[in-house]
C-alpha cells in the first residue's frame, strides 16, 4: 500500500445515498447519459476505494504490527462528546450513520493508549439506539475506555 491507499483506509466510508443522476428541466423527468454515466463513474469509483481499504486492511493485518482500524460513518462538524457512539465488528459491516469527527479522534487517542484495543478492527458511528445530548440535554457520559473493553480482538 502506497501512502494514499492507507490514508484511504483511514478515509471515512461513503454517503449514505450515492451520487443520483439529476433530472434536468429540459428532459422532463428523463436523465442525460453524461448524468447517468457520471453517476455510474461515482458508484464505480466508490468501490474501487472500498477494494483498496479492504486490500490495505489485509496488508496491515498481515504485517505483524499491532492495530487498530477504526471504520468511521461519514465525518461530520458537530461538537465532539456530545453524541452517544456505536461500535460494530461484523464483517463488511459499513456505519450508515454519520459521527463527529472529534469523537473519532478522540476514539483514535483513547485506542494508541489502551492495550485492550490491539489487532482490533470495528465500525464506528453514532448510536441508532442511545440518545446522546442533543435529544436529552445531558451530556453523553460515555467512557471510551469502557467501549474499547468490549471490542475483541481479531485472531491471527
Amino acid at each position: 500500500c502506497d501512502a494514499d491507499e492507507a490514508a484511504l483506509a483511514a478515509s471515512p466510508s461513503p454517503p449514505d445515498s450515492p451520487a443520483m443522476p439529476t433530472e434536468s428541466p429540459h428532459t422532463n423527468g428523463a436523465s442525460s447519459a453524461s448524468e447517468t454515466s457520471a453517476s455510474a463513474a461515482a458508484t464505480a469509483d466508490d468501490a474501487d476505494g472500498a477494494s483498496r481499504a479492504l486490500a490495505c486492511e489485509q496488508l496491515l493485518r498481515g504485517s505483524g504490527l499491532a492495530y487498530f482500524i477504526v471504520r468511521p460513518g461519514q465525518l461530520d462538524d458537530r461538537a465532539g462528546g456530545v453524541t452517544r457512539l456505536q461500535f460494530s465488528q461484523e464483517d463488511g459491516l459499513l456505519p450508515k450513520r454519520s459521527v463527529p469527527r472529534a469523537d473519532v479522534a478522540e476514539v483514535v487517542v483513547r485506542a494508541l493508549l489502551d492495550p485492550r484495543a490491539c489487532n482490533v478492527a470495528c465500525a464506528m458511528s453514532e448510536s441508532e439506539y442511545l440518545p446522546g445530548a442533543t435529544q436529552t440535554g445531558a451530556p453523553a457520559g460515555q467512557d471510551i475506555s469502557k467501549m474499547l473493553e468490549l471490542l475483541q480482538p481479531e485472531k491471527t
